[in-house]
């Protein structure tokens, strides 16, 4: 470290019935190099041989706390309460599947004393298999130098996008932080919903271009969620009404104007995801919405040949 600075650090990780890879996980902390942490695990009502297998972790050092809800409050709720239960200057997250670089939190403090007006620190990530092979680095923006420095650039892109932030990197100062939380509603897009708050507020945001986590993503996985990966668009189209009257709320009307921008591409990338006549209506739901749409007009040119080459072949035409 640059410092003999030696803050606290809070590191927050939700689990649930991750009885099988949570040890990974909390075995990469406890090898950091920058060892004044403490390791928040938020049992978010584990069903299975979690609760024991957390009390064993638990006596391999010290330093590891264990909060747990007795009912199923989903990932943002289990980080919140992780957030309550911390006592750090800095709060880290760590998903249950995932593993930290042995360097993650020096480089990430590091980061923040070099850079006082920064409030969140984010980094790349490598993408893993089944296997711990590295599938891609992830994301594209931040390893091309592409992703936005002022706060309203970065609402902007997450708003009408996509989050681009893991949110197994953040590494955020508890004042920037403040009273914004996860939303604890919507178990998908609660990451999202978060960056946003933070961006529109006016949290600096930096990335670190060097992946400091493997993100597990087996075909299997199973993660905090149950069965909400359908119609994942909905529950997009939800949460951006739910931030539009958030800023409503909060008197900040400078992204008025993108809330139709991000509408339609909540339809058409909800669009690519169903088949026959419900993607389609969808696609056609969004360029209504933003016709100016140009992933929209690709989109629909791509079904309308689909559907145009599938109708010939039924009719036997050669």
């Amino acid at each position: 470290m640059m410092t003999s600075w030696n803050p606290l650090i809070s590191i927050v990780v939700p689990t649930r019935n991750r009885t099988a890879i949570l040890f990974k996980a909390i075995d990469s902390l406890i090898k950091q190099t920058y060892q004044n942490f403490e390791i928040i695990i938020v049992d978010d009502a584990s069903s299975d041989e979690t609760v024991n297998f957390i009390q064993q972790i638990k006596s391999i050092d010290p330093r590891i706390r264990v909060v747990r809800s007795e009912e199923n409050i989903g990932p943002g709720g289990a980080r919140n309460m992780g957030i309550a239960n911390s006592m750090g200057s800095y709060i880290a997250f760590l998903d249950d599947d995932d593993i930290a670089h042995p360097n993650r939190l020096a480089l990430q403090l590091e980061t923040m004393v070099k850079n006082p007006n920064i409030g969140l620190v984010f980094s790349l990530v490598e993408v893993v298999d089944g296997e711990y092979q590295t599938i891609r680095i992830h994301p594209k923006l931040l390893s091309e130098g592409n992703f936005p420095q002022e706060p309203e650039e970065v609402f902007k892109l997450i708003y009408t996008d996509y989050c681009y932030i893991p949110n197994t990197t953040l590494f955020i100062r508890k004042e920037a932080l403040g009273d914004i939380r996860y939303i604890e509603d919507h178990w998908l897009g609660e990451d999202w919903y978060l960056i946003l708050q933070l961006s529109a507020k006016g949290v600096r945001m930096l990335g670190i271009n060097k992946p400091l986590a493997k993100l597990y993503r087996a075909e299997n996985r199973a993660g905090l969620l149950t069965s909400i990966k359908a119609n994942q668009y909905k529950h997009k189209i939800q949460l951006l009404k739910k931030m539009r009257a958030w800023l409503k709320l909060e008197g900040i009307t400078d992204f008025d104007s993108y809330y139709r921008i991000a509408l339609s591409n909540r339809y058409i990338y909800g669009s690519q995801n169903e088949k026959g006549v419900k993607g389609l209506f969808l696609c056609i739901w969004g360029m209504m919405l933003y016709p100016k749409n140009q992933v929209g007009r690709i989109v629909l040119k791509s079904r309308l040949r689909g559907i145009f080459t599938k109708s010939i072949g039924l009719m036997g035409v050669r």
